[in-house]
């Protein structure tokens, strides 16, 4: 439910929530009857994921940015970037049950000037669970030198029905004697 949530809510249009989902409630009420039959318990989990996806992608790249499919080595990832005149975004979901690897090449989707690093900043972040928050590959931001980006792509690891929304900041072009450090390592 949470893949398709995080789907929903950063591809263009509304995303259509039934009465009850967001508490994680079972029981699908008819537009006939307004009472459900059986009370169950609110999933706060999962109350507290809905809210922050929403806070995540109020963003205004998710309502009015164009949608650019993107390709990845791995079916089982989707991969988009949403983008406005003033921010670029990148969508990454595992849709399988069984942790993922795969790079994601972001062009022409994404416009990226080369010789700048760039910061990716991971709005899904919190809405992962604490002990994959704990990992120390899982981080809320990651940097990148656009030549990476440009040429190999972004590499990613995913947990199952996992996610990353990311931000793309670019950052100061590297000075000539840090581009000649990097390449020497």
């Amino acid at each position: 439910q949470r893949a398709a949530a995080t789907m929903l809510c950063t591809l263009p249009g509304i995303a259509l929530i039934h009465q009850g989902q967001m508490e994680g409630q079972r029981e699908r009420l008819p537009v006939q009857r307004a009472v459900p039959l059986h009370m169950e318990a609110v999933n706060t989990d999962l109350q507290t994921f809905y809210n922050r996806l929403f806070q995540a992608t109020a963003l205004p790249v998710f309502r009015n940015g164009r949608l650019h499919v993107l390709y990845s080595n791995n079916s089982t990832l989707i991969t988009y970037a949403r983008i406005d005149d003033k921010m670029q975004s990148l969508v990454i979901i595992n849709t399988s049950n069984r942790p993922q690897k795969g790079s994601v090449f972001l062009t022409p989707g994404l416009k990226l000037s080369t010789g700048a690093p760039y910061k990716l900043y991971d709005l899904f972040y919190q809405l992962k669970p604490l002990d994959l928050r704990r990992h120390p590959t899982v981080q809320p931001s990651y940097s990148y030198p656009a030549a990476t980006l440009i040429n190999q792509g972004l590499y990613v690891e995913l947990q199952p029905y996992d996610a990353h929304i990311f931000l793309f900041e670019p950052g100061e072009p590297y000075k000539v004697h840090e581009r000649i450090k990097h390449l020497l390592r």
